[in-house]
Formats: C-alpha cells, structure tokens, sequence
C-alpha cells in the first residue's frame, strides 16, 4: 500500500488505501496468530473507539508500551494501525479528505511495525551462539597475529616442508602466549587450533604459502 504525502491525492486513492489497509493488516495478523482472528481485534477497537476513547488517547496510552517492550506488546501496531483506518474511514464519509489522508498516513507508519516479530527461542539461542563465536574469536586473535609473526621469523632456511613443521616448531612459543593469556586455550587443544588455522585463516594460510619450500 503506497501511501504519498502529497495533498492532492483523490477521494478515489484515500478509498482505496484504506481498504488496502485493511487488507494489509488482516494477512499480517494471520502470520502471527496471536490466538485470536483479527476479525475479534477489528471488533475491539470499533467498540473502543465507539465508548469514546479517541485514537490520539489511545496512541499516548499504548506507545509508550511498544517502544519500551515490543516483544512484550506486540499486538499493539495491529491495534493502532486499525484504529487509525477506522478514523480515516470516519472523515472520509464526512468528506474530510485532508483529515482522512493524514490518518491513513499515521495507520502506514503503524503497519510497518505490524512487520515486527518478537524474538522466539531458536532466535535468542542463535544470537547467543553468535555472540559467543564473536568473543571467542576476540580472544583467539592474539594467538593468530602470533601465528602469523613467527611464521615468518621462524621459517627454515629453505622455508617450510609442510603445515606439520610448522605447528612443531612454533608451538612452544605461542604456548607462552597463551599461558599469558591465562591459557585461552588448554594445552592440548592448542595444537589443534594451530593445525586448524592453518588451512581456515586467511593471513595465516597467506604467511604459510608466502614462506613455504619451493
């Protein structure tokens, strides 16, 4: 629904964006299916708005309950969005058109956050794991850069044989730093990680291939 700000939109236009409005709303609120049709939801704002609660009263009320806590009130823009059709509609009928644009343009603002969904459980553990892959990879770097400086300081005269020199001459060295790092990683897993980086790190891949035997 493509709503302009421009003035001089038709009787014929507002009409149908409200409709579209509608619409739009509907197939939102079945994709979240909050338990209820959004037919019940229609139905409790007409009789809100019909017990002389106004839409700006309503907007006071309830924003402040979705930007604090959206996840928590996430009805609230299928509510809103409704309200302000409903008063569009109103004007329209009175041949208010101005009055009846600018409320269609207040209920799009509120349609695009019908688009919010709070997170689920899978969202909030993906985010985790990612969140927990960032800081691990933050506290491997020092160990990386260290990596990658003895590589190329450490490298035989003839360069390196192979990946597996490498991890065993380099190891007791970044062993320290990692002790110093109050051990990052365990002993054990350190070669692992070494022998890893080795084929998955780009300026460590880089360093190798540039000092390896010809």
């Amino acid at each position: 629904m493509d709503v302009s700000h421009s003035p001089s939109r038709t009787a014929l236009e507002i009409a149908e964006a409200i409709k579209g409005g509608f619409a739009r709303i509907a197939e939102l609120y079945d994709e979240v299916r909050f338990g209820e049709t959004y037919e019940t939801l229609f139905k409790n704002v007409v009789e809100s708005l019909q017990s002389g609660r106004t839409v700006r009263e309503m907007d006071h009320e309830l924003r402040i309950h979705f930007l604090t806590s959206p996840e928590r009130h996430p009805e609230v823009p299928f509510w809103m969005a409704t309200a302000n059709f409903l008063n569009a509609q109103r004007l329209f009928e009175v041949d208010q058109l101005a009055a009846s644009q600018k409320a269609v343009e207040s209920a799009t603002f509120w349609v695009e956050d019908c688009s919010y969904r709070p997170p689920t459980r899978d969202t909030i553990l993906r985010d985790a794991s990612k969140k927990g892959t960032a800081n691990r990879n933050a506290r491997f770097q020092p160990l990386k850069d260290e990596m990658v400086r003895l590589i190329k300081t450490k490298r035989p005269i003839e360069g390196w044989k192979s990946k597996a020199q490498v991890v065993s001459l380099i190891y007791k060295e970044i062993n320290v730093l990692n002790e110093s790092l109050n051990w990052v990683l365990t002993s054990s897993n350190l070669k692992r990680k070494l022998r890893e980086w080795l084929n998955t790190e780009l300026a460590i891949v880089a360093a190798f291939e540039e000092t390896r035997r010809r």
